[in-house]
């Protein structure tokens, strides 16, 4: 399946002393696109509150998901989106004191997105209301929004303000798969297009079966027909479009089409005078088929353990 990755503007504002920016369209760990424009304490607390913030965030299209756990029962994996995601860097002035401490940076790191909204599975005090709320400016109010960092003795730590508290509310990674089952998000709209192409590619192999089995019977009389066969089988297959496929089933079917396009290759160097000669003629390659046998073994089976993943029956397909 083509991964189609939206960027995420990821403008970086330096609060204390003149104003900075830089844009990013990669993940939040990326390199920035203007480094000069950072000291490279800036840079390595930009990147460590970015790792922080993958911790807890995951993007899908140009969003990012965190699911809030509050342990005292006011929100109970309620699920943040947010969009278009400003990382703003406020950096605190570091003393003589924490200087001979051995602090080299210490600051905050807020994130600010444009919008947000809130998904709950159930009733909750603070979420009362079930599914998705109405998209609101800035950021939710229960999520914590602020990455809190210092660099000491060489090592950096920190992290979502109070995140490390036993009693204080967690933001937790969620799983793209999770987030389908709320609907209305760009997963689901993925997963919903996924089952359209499995059902499609399926009805495609089961088309494709079909004429090979005709065409084989029709051989069994006329080995003109089965020569045929073999030289459209490659466009056959080529034909079976795989887009909106998961990237593993597209990856097995393009090595087994490809493997199979070396097969149609060779038969279309067989050219009989007359149908009764056209099986001393095929004989003639059978050396070359045996050597792509041999070689298509390991990517049939490929195919058909990818396959039974997604319910797909490949054995009328994949030749043994």
């Amino acid at each position: 399946m083509n991964h189609i990755i939206l960027p995420i503007l990821l403008s970086l504002t330096l609060l204390s002393g003149c104003d900075r920016a830089a844009t990013n369209s990669g993940t939040a760990t990326d390199k920035l696109a203007d480094k000069e424009k950072f000291t490279p304490l800036q840079q390595e607390a930009l990147k460590v509150a970015g790792q922080i913030f993958e911790q807890h965030w995951v993007r899908d299209g140009d969003s990012w998901f965190t699911s809030v756990h509050e342990p005292h029962g006011w929100a109970e994996n309620v699920t943040i989106q947010i969009k278009e995601v400003t990382h703003v860097l406020n950096e605190q002035r570091i003393t003589e004191a924490d200087r001979l401490n051995g602090i080299e940076w210490r600051g905050k790191i807020e994130i600010r997105p444009k919008a947000s909204r809130a998904h709950a599975p159930k009733w909750t005090p603070n979420y009362k209301f079930v599914g998705w709320r109405e998209w609101q400016d800035g950021m939710d109010f229960l999520v914590t929004n602020h990455i809190t960092l210092m660099k000491k003795a060489g090592k950096w730590s920190g992290g979502l303000d109070d995140s490390d508290r036993d009693d204080s509310t967690k933001f937790i990674k969620p799983s793209l798969s999770a987030l389908a089952l709320h609907g209305n998000t760009p997963m689901a709209e993925k997963l919903a297009e996924r089952q359209t192409a499995l059902a499609n590619f399926k009805a495609d192999i089961e088309g494709f079966a079909n004429w090979a089995e005709e065409k084989s019977n029709a051989a069994k009389s006329d080995p003109m027909v089965g020569l045929k066969m073999m030289v459209e089988l490659a466009g056959k297959l080529k034909a079976i479009k795989t887009n909106g496929l998961p990237a593993d089933l597209t990856g097995a079917w393009g090595e087994f089409s490809g493997v199979m396009g070396e097969v149609s290759d060779i038969y279309k160097g067989v050219k009989p005078d007359k149908p009764e000669n056209a099986m001393k003629a095929m004989s003639n390659i059978m050396p070359k088929i045996m050597a792509v046998e041999r070689k298509m073994e390991p990517i049939v089976k490929k195919l058909e353990e990818v396959a039974k993943k997604y319910d797909l029956d490949m054995t009328k397909v994949a030749p043994k």
